[in-house]
């Protein structure tokens, strides 16, 4: 085998990084779940054309042979590529690649055999870029892209042209800029390529749109293929080359010596072990004034240390419940005080084992913990929860770790078919006992407190949370006049600083953070990427507003930001903001930053297309419609299309929202855990509201669409495990049905309501929407 400056290539491989482009080469020592080995572009166009019977399909290159089989049968073909790339065995010597120093993984190749490298891996996870976003500069993760797609990702079909690839790139050309990046921060290695594939490589290279100068490149080529031309063409784009095949590939790699990243051993600290998790000694906490946090900022480990940060009765249920080793969900709504007792009870509960905290765990990193844990007793605290939802399932299924989480309860409810309430003690923290509020209430810094105690105005007589007593006692204007006069003044004296603050508190409200990198991509048409000081320039004129979201900071490359708290974020986008302030911000956002750019883009996913927020952004459907389009060009995920239809349903311009309903219905989601239940329980309530006003035009035939609508959710409360989710929608329109008509159909979907939030009740006694649904039921005569 022969490489150019070997000495180079060894280092990056060993010790300074390089970026890994397998293509179909790559994957030719491992065989697919037949035992056959995987194809290489020409053989699998020759295996595509035989089975589909494609006339002239032998003379077709493989992306043409593929559009032509999947305009006539697109299921079939997916089903096929998906069996005929699914590893099942492999040649060992891969597994040397989880050991060397990999940075990221974009390839043309659609096999999850990098997937089965690494799965088990104690040094390193991948992070896909599509589905996880940012990895917020996490050491240990491997950013990963398929930018053809992916056996695994069940939510997106497949494409083989770098034709495609760069019309993807010239919709969003931030991923374009965040790709090319790879090739000027790290080296390249080219694995398994043919020159009947450059196109990737001229679309990926940054000298075609004029970029700086990359890092060393190496293109592997077999030698049959290295002939002069070939070989003048790879030099000319500036590709050191490496004469070998996939086998003598595998031979090297596997012969060098490679530093230990971390050695592991049954006394290896948190601090060695996980940095990024390990919980700070109370010792060595900065101070900061406690009006801060009584002012409504996020809890930091200062105020969890401090004994005048009040301890309410729900506390101590939460430390006996660890102290008995139970899995145990503090859940209960906006300012309930989770995420405070969570870290309190992480500072000073004595547990087994190792401690964790962790803001944000995906699945693939929740196996790298399980195997450098090693069956050593560890607790895990974990902030946010449901967005974890998948990492901490497969965490509790470990008899050695214990978990503690804290979230909203609306959102435990949305994940319930994957963390099941059973396995786990559940604490609804949301009211507090008269003895609570006094304490709370005496907590208050005298400077702050009102003098006398005002019992703050809660809904359907419910008890105050924490934040509501706060809140309601505190000298001064509450949280929406505040921001609202401050964003005002904002507007008049500098327009970017507005969308500095409403940026972030999009990100924080969909449940992560703006960085520095996503920010500089957001203002990219107004300040140079080289200018970042500009960037914390306007985050300190934004003073208190702001705060560096410390817990998001594994590495020491960029800063995240947040809004004070997420309660703050919220009000300023629900309440305080304006909405062209707000339609300004949306606008540049979508066009500006890519997802890869979205640290823990799972979760934007789910928040970041809300109809209510886009509701107050464009007043005007036509132009809600048509930035809803905007997105779905860019981003084709089913959550777009729900979102959009909600909206136009809100807007009662239902024919559309059927539209973009059903189309999201019939989409790849469907294949995939996330796309149906919660999409068919959208498409049962934009066919209520748009029927339940309607007068009839033909007899029978409203009621009978509101029947159909009412048949949909008992389908999802029979199939789905969410059934509180599909148990309270019904409910709340079985009682417009029975308001409407109040017959013997109404009277029956109300006792079908009653059944159902009766048993809710007794599976989900924390559930607190389901007593008040149970109460208006009980009082409908």
């Amino acid at each position: 085998m022969k490489i150019d400056q070997e000495g180079s290539f060894r280092h990056a491989l060993t010790t300074g990084g390089i970026n890994l482009f397998p293509g179909a080469g790559f994957s030719l020592l491992a065989k697919d779940l037949d035992g056959q080995s995987l194809p290489t572009g020409t053989g699998l166009r020759d295996e595509l054309a035989d089975r589909f019977k494609v006339p002239g399909g032998h003379d077709l290159n493989l992306p043409q042979i593929a559009t032509v089989i999947q305009a006539r049968d697109r299921i079939q073909f997916e089903a096929f590529i998906r069996r005929r790339f699914t590893v099942e065995a492999y040649d060992n010597r891969y597994q040397a690649l989880a050991r060397v120093s990999i940075r990221s993984v974009l390839t043309v190749n659609v096999d999850d055999l990098i997937h089965k490298v690494y799965a088990g891996s104690p040094l390193y996870y991948l992070n896909d870029l599509d589905q996880r976003g940012s990895s917020l500069g996490d050491k240990t993760a491997i950013d990963y892209v398929a930018l053809h797609g992916c056996v695994r990702d069940a939510t997106s079909g497949f494409t083989f042209s770098s034709q495609e690839l760069a019309a993807t790139f010239a919709r969003d050309p931030d991923r374009w800029y965040l790709l090319s990046a790879r090739l000027q921060e790290n080296s390249s290695l080219f694995w398994g390529y043919a020159l009947a594939d450059a196109g990737v490589l001229e679309v990926l290279h940054p000298r075609t749109r004029g970029g700086r100068d990359t890092k060393p490149m190496w293109v592997n080529l077999i030698e049959s293929a290295a002939d002069e031309g070939t070989m003048a063409y790879f030099r000319a784009m500036g590709l050191n080359l490496i004469i070998g095949d996939t086998d003598e590939m595998l031979g090297y790699i596997s012969s060098l010596e490679v530093p230990v990243a971390i050695e592991i051993t049954d006394t290896t600290t948190v601090e060695e072990l996980f940095p990024e998790y390990a919980i700070p000694k109370p010792t060595t906490l900065p101070v900061r004034p406690l009006d801060v946090f009584f002012g409504g900022a996020a809890p930091v480990w200062t105020d969890a240390a401090s004994n005048r940060v009040p301890r309410v009765s729900h506390y101590h249920t939460l430390v006996d419940a660890v102290h008995r080793r139970e899995d145990v969900l503090l859940i209960g709504v906006p300012g309930s005080g989770k995420s405070t007792m969570l870290m309190q009870a992480a500072l000073e509960c004595e547990t087994q084992g190792l401690k964790l905290y962790v803001n944000s765990l995906p699945l693939e990193k929740a196996e790298m913990l399980i195997s450098r844990l090693h069956g050593r007793p560890c607790t895990i605290f974990i902030e946010n929860f449901t967005d974890s939802a998948q990492a901490v399932d497969r965490l509790a299924s470990e008899s050695s770790v214990q978990i503690v989480g804290a979230d909203r309860d609306y959102n435990f409810e949305i994940v319930s078919d994957i963390i099941r309430a059973n396995r786990f003690s559940v604490l609804q923290v949301s009211e507090l006992t008269a003895q609570d509020v006094q304490t709370v209430y005496d907590s208050i810094p005298a400077h702050q407190r009102l003098a006398r105690y005002v019992k703050p105005k809660v809904y359907q007589s419910r008890e105050p949370s924490i934040f509501e007593v706060i809140q309601g006692n505190l000298v001064g204007t509450g949280l929406m006049d505040r921001y609202t006069h401050a964003l005002a003044q904002l507007e008049q004296a500098n327009p970017l600083l507005v969308d500095l603050l409403l940026v972030t508190c999009y990100m924080q409200q969909a449940r992560t953070f703006a960085s520095t990198d996503l920010l500089l991509a957001y203002f990219r048409e107004v300040i140079s990427a080289k200018d970042y000081k500009e960037i914390y320039a306007m985050i300190s004129n934004l003073g208190r507003m702001l705060a560096l979201a410390a817990e998001w900071t594994p590495d020491n490359l960029q800063d995240y930001f947040s809004a004070r708290s997420p309660l703050v974020a919220e009000t300023i986008l629900e309440k305080s903001a304006r909405p062209d302030a707000l339609r300004r911000m949306l606008r540049r956002f979508w066009a500006e930053v890519s997802p890869y750019r979205i640290p823990n883009y799972q979760s934007f996913q789910r928040r970041g297309f809300d109809w209510h927020l886009f509701r107050r952004a464009f007043p005007n459907a036509d132009e809600g419609k048509t930035f809803y389009e905007y997105i779905m060009d860019r981003e084709p995920s089913p959550y777009v299309r729900q979102h959009g239809a909600l909206y136009l349903a809100d807007h009662k311009r239902y024919r559309e929202a059927f539209e973009w309903i059903d189309v999201a219905l019939a989409g790849p989601s469907l294949l995939g855990r996330a796309g149906g239940w919660t999409i068919r329980n959208s498409h049962a309530i934009v066919l209520f509201k748009a029927n339940i006003e309607a007068a009839e035009t033909e007899e029978g035939t409203v009621e009978e669409t509101l029947d159909r609508s009412m048949a949909i959710l008992e389908e999802c409360h029979s199939k789905d495990r969410r059934t509180a989710y599909h148990a309270t929608t019904y409910a709340q329109q079985a009682i417009r049905y029975h308001e409407r008509y109040h017959n013997e159909r109404s009277a029956e979907y109300l006792r079908t309501a009653r059944k159902w939030m009766v048993e809710e009740r007794r599976r989900s006694p924390w559930n607190r929407a389901v007593q008040f649904i149970l109460r208006d039921l009980d009082s409908i005569r």
